[in-house]
């Protein structure tokens, strides 16, 4: 498991890192499967924060707001900028069931099982443990807590490196 820990002490950086991540994962190329990333941590933590600076980092000029109301918010991702990359996903699991291999049904209807299939997808789940038992294996954890200043945050990143 590899661990990186990176602070922030404003938005506007929490945005950058969230660039720098975009600007990663162009690097890396497309892959076999969709990206899931899932993101931990409180309210107002920087979770959609950084979400905002990962899609700059695509190209997307549109408002990303965050998905607590309506659970999924759909980025359509220019292609001109990245055609390997087709959709990001913004998913707030929250007020969902908890979800586990056995028992995830009600996951369909609001089209989860469908993000997972297209690899050109990028998905990025907010409180991933109530669906810790169906994200895939190889999903990049992001977890993101207040700092000691007002403005600071803490942001660990983990995933399998194999």
């Amino acid at each position: 498991m590899q661990t990186k820990k990176f602070t922030s002490s404003s938005s506007k950086e929490t945005k950058d890192f969230g660039k720098a991540l975009a600007r990663a994962i162009r690097k890396e190329g497309p892959k076999p499967s969709p990206i899931v990333f899932a993101l931990e941590g409180m309210l107002g933590s920087g979770k959609t924060t950084f979400v905002q600076g990962f899609l700059s980092g695509f190209g997307v000029r549109k408002r990303v707001q965050s998905p607590t109301f309506v659970v999924i918010r759909r980025y359509r991702l220019p292609a001109k900028k990245d055609p390997h990359f087709k959709n990001v996903f913004h998913m707030d699991a929250y007020r969902l069931k908890a979800a586990s291999k056995k028992d995830g049904r009600h996951l369909g209807p609001i089209g989860f099982w469908s993000m997972l299939e297209e690899p050109g997808n990028i998905v990025f789940v907010e409180w991933p443990e109530r669906l810790k038992g169906v994200l895939p294996r190889n999903a990049r954890w992001i977890a993101f807590s207040h700092g000691a200043k007002e403005n600071e945050r803490i942001i660990t990143t983990r995933h399998r490196t194999a």
